[in-house]
């Protein structure tokens, strides 16, 4: 999955949860599968219910750690081509 999406060569990467399901046993295989993602605007995630289950907190660590873009309650504005996200253009919000 990780080689096909990076084969899209997409501007921004956005990941929603669920990373693991019920157990952290995968974490460490997850982390090495989402470091490789590549964008120019950067790779973003956000958490699923399941990231929760054993231990959430554990998790946000991790992801930090590893220098992974996980949102935790937080936003973030990307400009493209001297646009930024929170601005509305001809065609509506860039995203």
């Amino acid at each position: 999955i990780v080689d096909l999406t990076n084969r899209l060569r997409a501007d921004v990467i956005a990941v929603t949860g669920d990373f693991v399901d019920y157990l952290l046993n995968v974490l460490t295989e997850v982390i090495q599968a989402l470091g490789q993602l590549e964008a120019p605007l950067d790779v973003f995630m956000v958490r699923g219910n399941h990231d929760w289950l054993e231990d959430g907190a554990h998790l946000i660590e991790r992801f930090g750690n590893a220098g992974l873009n996980l949102l935790v309650n937080k936003s973030i504005a990307l400009e493209y081509r001297g646009n930024r996200s929170s601005e509305n253009t001809e065609r509506g919000s860039i995203i």
